[in-house]
């Protein structure tokens, strides 16, 4: 004997469902401090770009304009009990405190006095 087999297509739904509504950067804390952060460190003139990213974090590309073009990634993530922004694995300050921490990356990423050296090298007195 054989069976035979039917393919039974799936019922369609009377309507299709509704859109997920999108969460809205404003409404996520990460995302605020990326854009807030964003907006500091363009109107010091560096190049910046925020992502809101996942629920549990964000991040903030910033590059400087000048020849050298050197550039950071600066996450927006929980510690202490606070949202902090990270540069290169390490805790630069608060998120809440923008201006200081647009102040750090700003004065790291500009090359003050020596145009060709990155910010490790000028710490390490290169």
């Amino acid at each position: 004997m054989t069976a035979s087999f039917r393919r039974r297509r799936p019922a369609r739904p009377a309507q299709p469902p509704a859109p997920l509504p999108k969460p809205q950067p404003a409404s996520r804390p990460y995302a605020q401090a990326a854009a807030a952060l964003t907006s500091a460190l363009r109107s010091r003139g560096l190049v910046a770009e925020g992502s809101a990213g996942t629920g549990d974090h964000a991040v903030v590309l910033v590059i400087t304009p000048a020849g050298s073009r050197l550039a950071e990634w600066i996450c927006v993530l929980p510690g202490h009990g606070t949202l902090w922004f990270w540069w290169s694995g390490e805790p630069l300050c608060p998120a809440d405190d923008i201006n200081a921490a647009a102040d750090k990356i700003t004065h790291l990423l500009t090359a003050q006095g020596n145009p060709g050296l990155t910010p490790a090298r000028r710490q390490a007195g290169a």
